[in-house]
């Protein structure tokens, strides 16, 4: 029992995880790379102009229907689960591995700054390895080794003080804590790191907790006044009460199924979708009877078995355009890639792209339950996910939601 739920443990606590044994390494034309880099949103900041820069590589789980969505969850784009997806660049068709780490290096390459990716590496062709070397990234497989490199402390000398600009930056630095240690993502030493050497710019310092938690993330964009895309929602106790059935439906009161999930937990892990019906004896089992759910039950059970969390997310549910594959119609969830980075009041948002991906049970099942023909699981097989997005959608997709996360950025950068 102890190893079981190790294994629980470690799965929930892990986002980087394989579709695929092998990967093919990045490759995109150098026109369509700079057509791809081209392609940012502005949004001017004013109030941000005398901060500090910053720069956010993030992905986002999207409803989608036809020009509308909601944002239902985000993630940290260093640690998102690598997909090989078939997607329009530049009006061609690549297949390339999500999130895209290729063009996270030229981005960064463009900065002008020197660049350390510090860490782990999941896969050498998925981190597009061989890009980030053509492009002079260094590579410290520790903070240690890091602290200790001649190059390091000679970009440490250039500029002491906390930097206003990228280009008063010492460089760049992409930390990815090695595979399955969660802990090492937002430890000590990487706090202490970033403390010891703040003239650093460092991926991701300021929106993981945003893109890490779900609850984070739905009150980040109620406060940045963006509460229409994503989901009517109640952050409620996982201590169990006859009345939160009751609660949860006076927060969300039209309607007819809901999505149950934690606040924090990563490939569909705990992520359940409910009818009113069945709302109230649901939230009994997860949170009072928990003990009585099977060891082997689907994921979506099993991890409250083992939770420890304060807090339980529960939401509307949103449906996507439905779509179909070997014509079966699903409700797809498009995930969709972004780089965003803030200088002198200016944030610079490229929304890189997106796929569309499926849950395991298409919606004429009709022995199904809501949870299999709505949830997506991760890593199901590379049939349910990596499929393409065409280019017209692709297109309005990114006019849409550029400006609505670059607003969501500038309001973590007000609060940082």
């Amino acid at each position: 029992m102890i190893f079981f739920i190790a294994i629980i443990s470690l799965i929930v606590s892990t986002d980087t995880a394989f579709c695929r044994d092998k990967y093919q390494s990045f490759h995109m034309k150098p026109e369509d790379i700079t057509a791809v880099l081209n392609s940012v949103l502005e949004h001017s900041a004013p109030q941000l102009a005398d901060t500090m820069p910053d720069i956010c590589f993030g992905c986002a789980d999207v409803k989608y229907d036809h020009g509308t969505f909601k944002i239902v969850e985000c993630g940290d784009g260093i640690y998102m689960s690598l997909r090989a997806t078939d997607v329009i660049m530049n009006k061609k068709k690549y297949n390339l591995v999500a999130p895209f780490w290729g063009l996270l290096w030229h981005t960064l390459h463009q900065l002008n700054l020197p660049t350390w990716h510090v860490g782990g590496i999941t896969d050498k062709n998925a981190l597009a390895i061989s890009e980030s070397k053509k492009l002079n990234v260094n590579y410290a497989p520790s903070l240690k080794v890091l602290a200790d490199d001649e190059y390091f402390q000679a970009a440490i000398s250039k500029s002491s003080q906390l930097p206003v600009s990228i280009n008063q930056s010492a460089g760049i630095i992409v930390y990815v804590a090695p595979m399955n240690r969660e802990k090492q993502r937002d430890g000590k030493e990487y706090k202490e790191f970033r403390t010891k050497y703040p003239q650093f710019l460092y991926v991701n310092s300021t929106a993981r907790a945003y893109l890490k938690q779900k609850d984070m993330t739905y009150n980040l964009f109620t406060r940045a006044g963006l509460s229409r895309f994503i989901p009517t929602f109640g952050v409620l106790p996982t201590m169990y009460n006859p009345a939160t059935a009751f609660t949860i439906r006076s927060l969300i009161p039209n309607a007819d199924l809901m999505v149950i999930k934690p606040t924090f937990s990563s490939l569909s892990y705990g992520v359940n979708i409910i009818n009113q019906a069945r709302l109230e004896p649901f939230l009994k089992l997860i949170l009072q009877d928990s003990a009585k759910i099977p060891r082997l039950a689907h994921r979506s059970l099993s991890y409250w078995k083992y939770s420890k969390q304060a807090h339980f997310v529960a939401s509307e549910y949103v449906p996507s355009q439905i779509i179909y594959k070997d014509g079966n119609p699903y409700d797809p969830t498009m995930r969709v890639m972004y780089i965003m980075y803030h200088n002198q009041g200016v944030i610079h948002v490229n929304v890189l792209g997106g796929f569309w991906k499926i849950p395991v049970k298409p919606l004429n099942e009709s022995l199904a339950n809501p949870t299999e023909t709505h949830v997506t699981i991760a890593h199901a097989g590379d049939y349910f996910s990596g499929i393409l997005l065409e280019q017209a959608e692709s297109l309005r997709m990114k006019q849409l939601m550029a400006p609505v996360l670059a607003k969501a950025y500038e309001q973590m950068l007000i609060e940082r």
